[in-house]
């Protein structure tokens, strides 16, 4: 028995017999000579490439703020949260914490300052050894001219015992440089200066 096809199917081939007929997006109907088996891989690519098309290019920008945003980063309390907003820190410390979860420590070593020279490969190295970060908890802030100390507590996972530690950083200090935050490094074992 051959079928005609309505007025907006579309068919493989003039006066083939027809084994289907799809509704595919915006009342299209697509006969096809396919047997059936085939029939739902057909569907399923003419669907992909229909939703495809509909997409957009995503803002790249998209995916740096929902990473910064994963950051554990939580504050002891409202003030703290408004004085680091106020100060404009917050993205800083975002950003730098999240280097740190990616053990990026060579991105992280771009937002370093220090007061002696500390060489990019021997930072590196030295942080590559560190332990997991888990969480940061901002506790305090405080300001004077151009520095920000920054009171810290870090949860921290020892992969030789399989245990969380916690690490208090009271003053971490952070230095507005050319308008952008900086981390002040205050390492002993990376400015081989003691405190």
């Amino acid at each position: 028995m051959a079928h005609e096809p309505a007025a907006n199917t579309v068919a493989l081939k003039a006066g083939a017999p027809i084994h289907a007929v799809v509704t595919a997006p915006e009342g299209f109907r697509v006969a096809t000579k396919q047997p059936p088996r085939r029939l739902l891989l057909s569907t399923a690519m003419a669907a992909a490439l229909a939703i495809a098309g509909c997409q957009t290019t995503p803002d790249p920008s998209a995916g740096r703020h929902a990473a910064l945003a994963a950051v554990p980063l939580t504050f002891a309390n409202g003030e703290v949260n408004r004085a680091v907003t106020q100060l404009e820190l917050e993205t800083a410390l975002r950003t730098y914490w999240r280097l740190h979860m990616d053990r990026d420590f060579s991105a992280r070593f771009d937002m370093e300052v220090a007061d002696q020279p500390v060489k990019k490969e021997f930072y590196v190295a030295y942080y590559g050894r560190s332990w997991p970060l888990e969480r940061v908890t901002v506790n305090s802030t405080s300001t004077a001219g151009a520095e920000a100390k920054v009171g810290l507590t870090l949860l921290m996972r020892d992969p030789d015992r399989n245990r969380t530690v916690t690490v208090n950083l009271p003053d971490t200090t952070w230095r507005k440089v050319g308008g952008r935050w900086m981390h002040v490094i205050s390492d002993p074992m990376l400015t081989g200066m003691r405190q």
